[in-house]
C-alpha cells in the first residue's frame, strides 16, 4: 500500500483514443476525474491524453507510453474502445503500473437473466422482457404470449450499456423497429414491459462513512412519455426534482436490498420507476469503479453534501 502522509500518489488519468464516437466523452470524463484529484491533498494528477492518431502525451507534451514508469504511480484509464495496439489499461498494467477501469463484466445498466433472477427473489421487481435478434413471426407470437403492451423498447450493446428508443403501444412499432431502426453496433434488443410512474436514480456506496450501504440522495430523472401518463397523478415532491420523504423511504430500502446481492462490493447506482402506492421497480443498474460524466451521479454526490474527491479517494484506496 501506498504511504500517503510521505508523498503525493501521483495518478494519471488516461482519456482520448482513436475512437471518434467517444472521444470527447472521454475527454470530458477525464476532465472531471482531474478537478476530483486536485481537490485531494493526497494526490497529484497527470494529465495523459493518447490523440486520434493513437499519439501519447503527458501534460502536453509528447510521449512514449513506457516512460510512464517513472511519471505515474497508477491510472484511470476512461477509454472504452481498444487502440490499434490493444485496450489501453493492458498496455498501461503491463509496464507494472496499477490501473483502474471499468471490468468487462461491470454493469453499465443492463440487468443480465441470472442476476435478474436474484435481485427478484429477494422482493425487488425488475419489468418482464424480451431479448430478440431478430424478428420474425414466431418472434411476435412470442412476445404476444409473454407480455402484453404497451412496451419499452430499449437496444443493449456489447457493454451492457441501454439505449432507449421509445415506448408503444401496438405491434406495428415493434415491427417497424426491426425492419428499419439500424442497430449503431454489436448488441441485442430487449423489449420491456411498460412501467408508468416517475424515475429516479439512486447509488448505494458500501462500506461508507461507517455505514454498510450508504445511499446518496435520490435524483429525479423525469417522467416517462406524456402520451402515457395521463392517467397517473401528479407526485409535486418528484416535479420538484426532491423525493418525498415517503418515496426516499422507499427507494432507499429497495436499493440497498438489491445492492447486497450484488457479487461486487462497488458503488452502484439503480435506476427505478415509482409510481405512489406501489413498490419502485428496478430497470438499470450502473457499476462505478471510478467518477465518470455522468450528471445523475454528480447530482447525488452534490445533494449528499460529498465532494466529488471524497468519492474518488474510496474508489482509489478500495481497489488498493
Amino acid at each position: 500500500m501506498y504511504n500517503y502522509r510521505m508523498k503525493k500518489v501521483r495518478v494519471g488519468v488516461v482519456r482520448g483514443g482513436s475512437n471518434k464516437s467517444d472521444y470527447q466523452k472521454s475527454i470530458s470524463t477525464g476532465s472531471i476525474l482531474l478537478r476530483a484529484l486536485r481537490e485531494h491533498d493526497d494526490y497529484e494528477p497527470v494529465d495523459i491524453l493518447i490523440d486520434q492518431e493513437e499519439s501519447w502525451h503527458l501534460d502536453g507534451t509528447p510521449l512514449i507510453p513506457h516512460q510512464l514508469v517513472y511519471k505515474v504511480d497508477l491510472c484511470i484509464v476512461t477509454i472504452e474502445k481498444p487502440l490499434k495496439g490493444g485496450y489501453v489499461e493492458n498496455n498501461i498494467r503491463a509496464l507494472g503500473i496499477k490501473c483502474f477501469h471499468n471490468p468487462p463484466a461491470a454493469l453499465r445498466g443492463y440487468i443480465p437473466d441470472s442476476l435478474k433472477k436474484v435481485i427478484e427473489s429477494i422482493g425487488v421487481r425488475i419489468p418482464n422482457r424480451l431479448e430478440l435478434s431478430e424478428f420474425d413471426d414466431k418472434t411476435l407470437r412470442t412476445l404476444h404470449n409473454t407480455f402484453s403492451p404497451p412496451y419499452t423498447i430499449n437496444f443493449v450493446n456489447s457493454f451492457g450499456e441501454v439505449n432507449h428508443i421509445f415506448h408503444t403501444s401496438n405491434f406495428d412499432d415493434v415491427i417497424d423497429v426491426f425492419n428499419h431502426h439500424e442497430k449503431p453496433e454489436q448488441g441485442i434488443y430487449v423489449i420491456e414491459e411498460y412501467t408508468p410512474g416517475d424515475e429516479w436514480a439512486v447509488t448505494v456506496v458500501p462500506d461508507f462513512r461507517d455505514v454498510k450501504y450508504y445511499t446518496l440522495s435520490p435524483v429525479y430523472l423525469g417522467s416517462l412519455n406524456p402520451a402515457f401518463r395521463s392517467n397517473i397523478p401528479k407526485n409535486l415532491s418528484s416535479e420538484s426534482g426532491f423525493a418525498s420523504a415517503t418515496v426516499r423511504q422507499s427507494l432507499d430500502l429497495y436499493a440497498k436490498l438489491a445492492a447486497a446481492v450484488l457479487p461486487n462490493n462497488v458503488p452502484t447506482t439503480f435506476v427505478f420507476r415509482h409510481l405512489l402506492d406501489k413498490k419502485p421497480v428496478l430497470t438499470r443498474a450502473i457499476e462505478r469503479y471510478y467518477l465518470n460524466d455522468d450528471e445523475m451521479l454528480t447530482s447525488a454526490l452534490r445533494e449528499s453534501a460529498i465532494p466529488e474527491s471524497e468519492f474518488l479517494n474510496l474508489i482509489i484506496r478500495r481497489g488498493e
